[in-house]
């Protein structure tokens, strides 16, 4: 679109609004576009407002301040999130059909001045896994059996 109102010579509103609707710009690119453009360009937005648009997903995370020595430590804080996770849903009365799980893990070997310290996680490595589920759910079991194959499947050693 931006290619071709270009080609039309368009940069401001401005220069949409001199174009006028029933002009070159709805043979250009139809009627409805091009009025669609024009009422936009003159302040004119007919579609209905939302305040908060729907939240479409619900999660929670951790991203600095978390170290585990063994597997069974990180397991374990997965199976928390995955019960805040649920009580969140169901405070707000929803479902989901994914669950995705995201883990930063600290380079090895980083130089001193890039490791974590007072101010976040520094330098790591990004792992991000996500799953479908085959009904929606707002289980804490669920999502935590999910969520925990998820970080097996990462094979990330712990320490």
């Amino acid at each position: 679109m931006c290619a071709r109102l270009e080609g039309l010579g368009v940069v401001t509103c401005r220069d949409l609004q001199e174009l006028a609707p029933r002009g070159r710009l709805q043979r250009e690119l139809g009627h409805k576009t091009a009025l669609w453009l024009t009422q936009f360009s003159q302040g004119v937005d007919t579609r209905k407002w939302e305040a908060r648009p729907p939240r479409k997903s619900v999660g929670a995370q951790v991203t600095w301040g978390v170290r585990f020595e063994a597997e069974e430590e990180a397991v374990r804080f997965v199976v928390d999130l995955a019960k805040e996770v649920s009580e969140r849903m169901h405070s707000l009365g929803v479902r989901g059909k994914s669950v995705t799980l995201k883990v930063l893990r600290a380079v090895a070997g980083a130089p001193e001045w890039a490791r974590k310290g007072h101010v976040g996680h520094g330098i790591c490595d990004h792992y991000t896994r996500s799953v479908s589920l085959a009904a929606a759910t707002q289980d804490r079991d669920i999502i935590a059996q999910h969520a925990t194959a998820l970080l097996r499947d990462l094979k990330i050693v712990a320490g």
